[in-house]
């Protein structure tokens, strides 16, 4: 398959298993020389304290599949090998907090499967133990000062006069804390 790409994420080791047969893209969400940002501002504080995580995780994990797409082309920029480059085989290698579940063969096949049907690409992951990674905190920007509001609830928000009429009634009229999403 012309269009492979051997992919290492975060602080991941370059190995020589297989890997050198492959293009290399590092991709790195945190430290000095991070090339990917993940910030969400929909969040609270209160709702990040109790992240698991296998779901910190698999944020950094959708992260890195997104960023691979969009680094790794189909065919270049003509329509002459689109055809045949069309399908790009993939193999991360990711650090994650919970190797023991991503090593799980169910969950492996899962994530495998579900990415191959929806890319019609070939997806390979080797999950490696985190080691001085950051914490979900680092992820989601909040001010070093004031205090956090505790939420009640999660609002949809489009951005309509409908949403915000919405977040009107549950904060001003029910005085309620509402994270929008």
């Amino acid at each position: 398959m012309p269009n492979e790409r051997a992919i290492l994420c975060g602080n991941a080791p370059r190995k020589s298993n297989g890997q050198a047969a492959y293009k290399m893209l590092r991709l790195r969400l945190w430290g000095r020389d991070a090339e990917v940002h993940l910030k969400s501002d929909d969040l609270s504080r209160p709702v990040s304290a109790n992240i698991p995580t296998t779901f910190a995780d698999l944020i950094e994990i959708a992260t890195y599949v997104y960023v691979a797409d969009q680094a790794v082309t189909r065919g270049g920029d003509g329509v002459e090998n689109v055809g045949a480059d069309w399908r790009r085989r993939l193999l991360f290698t990711i650090p994650v907090r919970n190797l023991k579940f991503w090593q799980r063969s169910d969950v492996l096949t899962a994530l495998v499967e579900t990415l191959s049907f929806l890319s019609e690409d070939e997806y390979h992951f080797e999950f490696i133990d985190l080691t001085d990674g950051p914490t979900i905190q680092d992820y989601l920007p909040f001010p070093k000062t004031g205090k956090a509001q505790a939420v009640e609830g999660v609002m949809l928000f489009s951005g309509g006069l409908d949403s915000l009429g919405g977040a009107v009634q549950e904060v001003v009229r029910d005085k309620r804390g509402i994270a929008m999403a």
